[in-house]
């Protein structure tokens, strides 16, 4: 595997090298993670918040400050989702337990 990822005949610059483990992890790793969390707190309410990433795409800009349970997110989208316009490959957004109400528009 490692022969296959790191040959060397392909030009990858350092910065597309040090992006190869975060773009892994969100597409093999943190759909997992997102499901035991919905198994576990599926009825509390979570608020979408940015992560650090410098650029935000449409789907976040519109979802961020919105908050819902977690049923209703993962019914309909959730963080580093191939849905976002971003297709969650380097989206760092992510979804915070708060107190309150659900509020926003956006998955309706």
């Amino acid at each position: 595997l490692g022969n296959v990822l790191y040959k060397s005949d392909t030009e990858l610059s350092d910065a597309q090298s040090d992006i190869k483990a975060a773009m892994w992890y969100n597409k093999s790793i943190d759909p997992y993670y997102q499901a035991g969390l919905l198994s576990a707190d599926a009825n509390s309410i979570y608020e979408w918040v940015y992560g650090k990433t410098e650029r935000h795409c449409e789907s976040c800009k519109k979802l961020n400050g919105q908050r819902h349970r977690l049923r209703r997110w993962k019914a309909n989208i959730m963080p580093k989702s191939s849905e976002l316009d971003c297709e969650g490959f380097l989206c760092d957004c992510g979804l915070v337990k708060v107190r309150g109400r659900e509020r926003g528009n956006y998955l309706q």
